[in-house]
């Protein structure tokens, strides 16, 4: 979610993390930062097991 300081974001976004707690969904809260991070180590993780396996195949 993006808006100003004080539009609720947080509140929003607990709110509707609780609702899909409650319809059995599993829920993670996170900064955006956190998880740009997370999703560039999966790449780098996905991209060198590539290159290894194609070295050990070789």
């Amino acid at each position: 979610m993006l808006g100003p300081l004080g539009a609720g974001k947080t509140h929003l976004s607990i709110g509707l993390g609780i609702h899909a707690i409650n319809e059995c969904y599993q829920v993670i809260f996170a900064a955006i930062s956190d998880l740009i991070y997370w999703l560039k180590i999966d790449e780098m993780i996905r991209y060198y097991k590539t290159k290894l396996n194609r070295v050990l195949k070789r």
